[in-house]
């Protein structure tokens, strides 16, 4: 088994960490796709990067395979110093209509629900991991655009 790297995600790493969750979930996910609907596609890939690097109390951290320089894995948690969790309306015009759209934004209350009523519950400082590891595994540098 190859050694690996752990760091916190910069910037730079978003567009592979993206590309790296769709791959990994492909069409499996109804929520995923129902968020990024052609997540697949470059320029969404790009969109999908810019808004995750901006969400507020987010932290990426990746693995990275030190012999091949290749993204393993990555892993979201968020770290919840005031114990409350932001309720943001979804941004973008990355939606084949409005009706999309719109579907999009009831699956994100809904399925954030329970994290938030969670969060509420607890009343302080808390962490949550969101994402699982992803089996595929890219190269950084290849991902450029």
């Amino acid at each position: 088994m190859a050694p690996f790297d752990v760091d916190k995600c910069a910037d730079s790493d978003m567009k592979a960490g993206f590309v790296l969750v769709s791959e990994a979930f492909k069409h499996d996910q109804p929520y995923r796709d129902a968020l990024w609907p052609a997540h697949w596609l470059p320029c969404e890939q790009e969109a999908g990067a810019a808004s995750k690097s901006s969400e507020r109390d987010l932290i990426f951290v990746k693995a990275v395979d030190r012999e091949r320089g290749k993204l393993a894995g990555l892993v979201r948690y968020y770290v919840l110093k005031d114990g409350t969790i932001a309720e943001n309306e979804l941004e973008g015009d990355h939606w084949p209509d409005q009706d999309g759209k719109e579907y999009a934004q009831h699956l994100y209350r809904n399925y954030l629900a329970s994290r938030r009523s969670t969060v509420k519950s607890v009343g302080g400082p808390f962490v949550c991991k969101l994402a699982a590891q992803a089996e595929l595994v890219l190269d950084l540098h290849s991902l450029q655009c």
